[in-house]
């Protein structure tokens, strides 16, 4: 026989309810953007141990996220919620036990606020492209494991840039790569700090001391991204 638990979990407009397949180790989740909605999104991914994950996005107006959880084994180990707030849409998926993977798609309805916080043992990608809207909003990773940040050319910046922050003490990738392709019209900056760094390329960068990194001189007329790295180490292909 097959148990099925149902959870009911209670938010502000309106509520979600999870049925739960106990034999199920693979579950998926998909939310088109409403029509006219203007809000933005914030997806959160909390408290992940042992996790891989990818977050990408395509060039797909009517997507909000599409989502793919694997489990090691059948099991509650994470909770999943959707909320309508006064300004933004919250995703959040918080961990209680070990996730084998999240595969994360979101598309270019809106700009996205991403926070991949508190997690051990990751190893983790996540890519900017295909249209991604920036918005002027934050990209936050403060997990232990590797991993892999690319930025590319085909972006959206019209309404603002991308604040980025890689790692905080006791919470950063041992390992980390970047890939950065600043499209034209907009400037980068990365702070690097005391962390070791080796560039692969460093085509249109320039040093400005202390472990910064920049296309312009300080400040910007448009500072479009702009990355805190805190790191174990980190390989960087840098270009304009």
């Amino acid at each position: 026989m097959v148990l099925v638990a149902v959870v009911l979990i209670a938010v502000v407009v309106g509520a979600v309810l999870l049925v739960w397949n106990s034999s199920a180790t693979s579950f998926h989740y998909e939310r088109q953007y409403p029509t006219n909605e203007t809000k933005y999104v914030r997806l959160a991914l909390d408290d992940l141990k042992d996790t891989n994950v990818t977050v990408t996005f395509t060039d797909d107006p009517t997507l909000m996220y599409s989502i793919d959880v694997t489990l090691y084994v059948p099991g509650i180990t994470y909770t999943f919620e959707y909320e309508e707030r006064s300004d933004y849409l919250a995703v959040d998926l918080i961990a209680t036990g070990r996730v084998e993977s999240i595969d994360v798609v979101l598309g270019t309805g809106s700009s996205y606020e991403i926070l991949v916080r508190n997690g051990v043992n990751i190893d983790a990608t996540v890519a900017f492209g295909n249209n991604a809207v920036l918005g002027a909003r934050e990209f936050i990773y403060t997990c232990t494991g590797s991993f892999h940040f690319s930025f590319d050319e085909n972006v959206n910046f019209t309404d603002g840039g991308l604040l980025a922050t890689v790692g905080i003490a006791g919470l950063a990738p041992d390992s980390l790569y970047l890939n950065i392709d600043i499209p034209d019209g907009m400037d980068g900056r990365i702070d690097f700090g005391p962390d070791p760094v080796t560039f692969t390329q460093l085509a249109g960068w320039h040093h400005e001391g202390f472990g910064i990194y920049a296309t312009a001189s300080w400040p910007f007329e448009n500072p479009g991204l702009r990355i805190a790295v805190d790191c174990g180490s980190c390989l960087a292909d840098l270009h304009d």
